[in-house]
């Protein structure tokens, strides 16, 4: 083991409140700019599927790693946020651009 179980839990956490905050600020950037031009449909996908895995993963380390299932729980909102915005203000005169680009 590189870290001491101590060490990899507090290291779990520091990365679970940074991409928690990162993905909040992106979501809620969306509504304020009423914009998703920054964001792609895979994205926006990957980042909810993503996160339902990791609730899954989660759930199935309880009591043990409580951590792994909280970040999804608080993200999955986050997410869905995300996708709403996505799709409600995302540009549909893209030039013809595919949104997989």
């Amino acid at each position: 083991m590189f870290f001491s179980e101590g060490t990899s839990e507090l290291l779990t956490f520091v990365a679970a409140l940074l991409i928690t905050f990162g993905l909040y600020d992106q979501a809620l950037r969306v509504w304020k700019r009423e914009s998703a031009d920054d964001l792609s449909l895979p994205l926006v996908a990957s980042v909810l599927l993503n996160e339902v895995m990791w609730l899954n993963y989660g759930v199935h380390l309880l009591p043990a790693q409580k951590v792994v299932a909280a970040v999804p729980a608080l993200n999955i909102p986050a997410a869905i946020i995300l996708a709403v915005g996505y799709f409600k203000f995302r540009n549909n005169d893209s030039g013809g651009e595919s949104e997989w680009i």
